[in-house]
């Protein structure tokens, strides 16, 4: 069993043998998750069953799981996107902009069209997980108020301005974004809107500068909750510095990825962990 056994009573009977298999010590690369694009293998899977950061991978899969669940207005991305626009992971340093933006549109068309979206006019809050030194921060571009929010689950250092954490990296997915929006023929005039969003830095009751492990825990929940569409409340019930919150988190996004309806392993490892409790 993973160290915090003891958090097991506060997820489901399923929930727990799930986890418990998939954080046990089989082969690292076993496959536990495929969508036909994100796939996470044990090694991956098991940075959620430690108190460490949780791989990328895990974080991606998630994404497309949330696409699959129709949010009326809401579309989620990899981090895969983030580190196409504003980083050198991959690729020569010298790479252009114009070739950034069409790597990043040619992005976000596979990833639609492995999660089944074909019209993306409809979509006012577009979520971009960012992959930072050490850190996960979610990043929305958010048609609604017309802003680009960054939900961070850590406060700004004292003396530290919003412009030096986060660089000129927001303004940079924002005119990536702008880019994609021409090619799917968006208007001028929606365009030059976009182009003239502003950061805006929410101030959340939970957030706190002592937790430097579970950034990608929270990015993970904040995508799945955070919303500004109108007459709809951001329901989320996190808690500054709330360890037993944040390991159940762990467990139940483990089984929920094993168990989404895209996951073609599902059957396969439900079976397993069934095996393994049994002789357990």
């Amino acid at each position: 069993m993973i160290k915090y056994v003891d958090l097991f009573k506060y997820v489901s009977a399923m929930q727990a043998p799930l986890s418990d298999y998939a954080f046990s010590e089989g082969p690292n690369d076993e496959v536990l998750y495929h969508d036909g694009e994100n796939s996470v293998n044990r090694e991956e899977m098991k940075t959620l069953g430690t108190d460490e950061e949780v791989d990328n991978a895990v974080i991606d899969a998630l994404a497309h799981i949330l696409n699959t669940k129709g949010k009326k207005h809401s579309i989620y991305f990899s981090t895969m996107t983030y580190l196409i626009v504003c980083t050198d992971m991959g690729k020569s340093v010298n790479t252009t902009k114009e070739v950034r933006h069409e790597k990043f549109a040619e992005r976000l068309n596979y990833e639609m069209t492995n999660s089944g979206i074909t019209n993306i006019k409809k979509y006012r809050e577009f979520f971009f997980p960012v992959p930072a030194f050490k850190h996960f921060y979610l990043l929305c571009i958010n048609i609604y108020n017309g802003t680009i929010d960054l939900i961070d689950n850590r406060k700004l250092p004292m003396n530290v301005k919003e412009s030096t954490k986060y660089e000129d990296n927001p303004q940079k997915m924002l005119e990536a974004l702008a880019y994609f929006m021409r090619t799917k023929d968006y208007t001028g005039s929606d365009i030059a809107r976009v182009l003239s969003f502003k950061t805006n830095l929410i101030k959340m009751k939970w957030r706190s500068n002592l937790d430097h492990k579970n950034c990608g825990v929270y990015v993970m929940k904040h995508m799945e909750t955070y919303t500004t569409e109108p007459l709809v409340e951001w329901n989320c019930d996190l808690k500054a510095n709330n360890v037993d919150q944040i390991r159940k988190l762990r467990v139940q996004y483990c089984s929920e990825i094993i168990l989404s309806r895209t996951k073609k392993e599902g059957y396969r490892v439900k079976m397993a962990a069934r095996r393994r409790m049994e002789e357990n």
